[in-house]
């Protein structure tokens, strides 16, 4: 009976499209940083949201074979292949913020979560929320001047995805940043954490469609302080799901493109910047938009590198079309790109992690895969391939 009102009050396919949406928005739990590996079960972490699409138990990652992953692999994609499934994970045991006192890095913290769209603002506006972490490992209030006045070190600028607090915007950056800390040739760092407001609102469609529209701004908000930087810094910017969207909708602002018909809020750089390495995480943007003609094709301008890490077994973005009313579009970080150019397509790394990350769209799942860990180490820090090896400890099989 109550199923069967439940079937009455909602339109035939609106039920399983706001199932299907959300996924895309729930996020994954986070697991202590400080309960030891040997005890910790890495297979049962999984997205809440993810549950709704699970094909066996409930609480399992889903494996896939060599032969299943072969077939998901989409044709014509620039994405790595492999002989063989890569399922190691890293040791999760040092903290990003443990790193940061061993090696000492910098950490900053911008936020825009107190900022409404864009629309009709002066950049002079914009008033970015500063903090600073310091030895003792607290986070203080800072300005901009001071963030701008620091040591012009090799700088990486973190923008988590969707349903994300802000404490929480924190951890996933010091998870992520951790990557490349955890390399034992990497120079000092300067982490910039970008936090935006992907708080959780009421209605799980009009959640994960205002969010998308919200990208559109922190674009552009984005694009204006990378504006401000030192040209001459070596900056890298990480996105994940959400995030990488807000990532190459920045680059495309730096170049004086516009986003939702509004011009570029970004001082104009000049043309000799330093190049920008990028990499895109499970990217929740059409995966044509970097294409020539595409919505975020300024991009490339300053885009020396970029990085595209998709998983074609990822069972959110798999519903990506879901995202829009009308059409079909397809996740950039379920299929890897389409319709780039030769020039284009010389600049750029796809992989598939399907078979190391699995059935999830868990930024966990992905920033403790010793594949993923691989790919960035090298793409930002020229590590060679092999070496990542040493540092890996934990098999994903391992209870």
């Amino acid at each position: 009976m109550q199923k069967r009102m439940m079937d009455a009050t909602i339109p035939r396919g609106g039920k399983f499209a706001t199932l299907i949406l959300l996924a895309l928005v729930v996020p994954t739990g986070r697991q202590t940083l400080a309960e030891p590996v040997a005890t910790r079960n890495t297979d049962s972490v999984v997205d809440p949201g993810e549950l709704l699409f699970a094909e066996g138990p409930a609480g399992a990652v889903q494996k896939v074979t060599e032969h299943e992953a072969a077939e998901q692999k989409p044709a014509g994609s620039q994405a790595e292949s492999s002989s063989t499934c890569d399922d190691r994970w890293m040791d999760f045991s040092t903290s990003g913020e443990d790193y940061h006192a061993l090696r000492g890095d910098d950490a900053w913290l911008l936020s825009t979560r107190h900022l409404g769209c864009v629309a009709g603002k002066d950049p002079a506006a914009f008033d970015l929320h500063v903090s600073h972490y310091t030895d003792s490992g607290d986070w203080v209030d800072a300005s901009l001047d001071e963030l701008l006045a620091s040591e012009p070190r090799l700088t990486v600028v973190y923008v988590h995805g969707n349903r994300i607090g802000a404490d929480d915007a924190v951890h996933r950056a010091w998870d992520a940043f951790r990557v490349l800390q955890m390399d034992p040739g990497a120079p000092p760092m300067r982490l910039i954490i970008w936090s935006w407001p992907s708080d959780q609102i009421h209605g799980q469609l009009r959640d994960v469609r205002y969010k998308a529209a919200r990208t559109n701004s922190e674009g552009h908000y984005l694009g204006w302080f990378l504006s401000q930087l030192d040209q001459e810094a070596s900056l890298n910017l990480i996105g994940f799901s959400f995030g990488a969207r807000v990532v190459t909708g920045a680059l495309h602002v730096l170049s004086g493109g516009q986003l939702s018909c509004r011009p570029s809020v970004a001082s104009p750089a000049p043309a000799g910047r330093r190049p920008i390495q990028v990499v895109l995480v499970a990217g929740a943007l059409h995966n044509h938009w970097l294409s020539p003609g595409g919505l975020h094709e300024g991009f490339w301008r300053f885009a020396d590198r970029l990085l595209v890490l998709f998983n074609s077994c990822d069972p959110v973005l798999k519903r990506y079309r879901f995202i829009e009313k009308h059409g079909r579009p397809v996740a950039l970080g379920f299929r890897g790109s389409w319709g780039m150019d030769e020039a284009q397509s010389a600049r750029t790394e796809e992989r598939d992690v399907c078979c190391s990350v699995g059935k999830t769209h868990s930024e966990f799942a992905f920033f403790t895969s010793a594949e993923v860990i691989e790919g960035i180490q090298r793409h930002i820090l020229a590590r060679p391939a092999a070496a990542v090896g040493e540092l890996i400890r934990v098999p994903r099989s391992s209870p």
